[in-house]
């Protein structure tokens, strides 16, 4: 089971809102099912669409990777060793805590910025643009051939007019001019979005059930 706070649960189930905290619970196995059985009783629990309480880049919705020296700690526990030596086996290094700091603040207040650059032979005017994502580079290129876009394109076209900019857990959303979390969108930023996320997951993560219907999307 994967156990975490549910953030938007005012927007999507405000009736389980009572502003002391509320929990989301999913359950990947049938020895967690009857492990969260055992405990319901004791709960207040209603069932979700997962879209609707977590984000659809949130890193709970796919299994921790394994840490490199797991092998190593549990070896030591067998062993005996303290508790300072296991620390060791899963303590990060100075460089990867400054790494890891510096990508958490760039994350939350979404200070990634790039200088993008586009060869041609020909004279190509310099853009500064105040918010996008690399997802629309593809775009930016066929404008400035002049290349006509397919119908991924013109769907990317159509989200970049409503969403100009969206990051690993927050997205902007413009008709109300802030970043924001990606359970809180709604209306046609939530349906576009959740359109998005349909085609990458088809088109990326489960290629061995690819479908064609999303093909072209004309």
């Amino acid at each position: 089971m994967t156990i975490g706070d549910s953030w938007g649960i005012e927007k999507s189930m405000p009736d389980m809102n009572d502003d002391k905290g509320t929990s989301i619970i999913l359950v990947h196995s049938s020895k967690g099912g009857r492990m969260f059985e055992a405990i319901r009783e004791n709960l207040i629990v209603k069932e979700a669409r997962l879209d609707e309480v977590l984000s659809p880049t949130a890193e709970s919705r796919r299994s921790v990777e394994l840490h490199p020296n797991r092998k190593k700690f549990w070896e030591g526990v067998k062993r005996g060793e303290s508790f300072d030596v296991l620390c060791g086996y899963v303590q990060k290094s100075f460089i990867q805590k400054v790494v890891s700091l510096f990508r958490y603040i760039a994350i939350r207040l979404s200070l990634h910025r790039y200088t993008i650059f586009v060869w041609a032979n020909y004279d190509i005017e310099e853009q500064i643009v105040e918010r996008t994502s690399v997802n629309y580079l593809t775009n930016y290129i066929y404008d400035v051939a002049q290349i006509p876009k397919s119908g991924y394109s013109r769907f990317l076209e159509e989200l970049q007019n409503n969403i100009p900019a969206f990051s690993i857990d927050k997205v902007y959303s413009k008709s109300q001019n802030q970043y924001m979390d990606y359970s809180a969108l709604s209306g046609n930023e939530e349906k576009l979005m959740q359109q998005y996320n349909y085609l990458v997951y088809n088109a990326v993560y489960d290629v061995d059930n690819r479908s064609e219907m999303f093909k072209g999307i004309e």
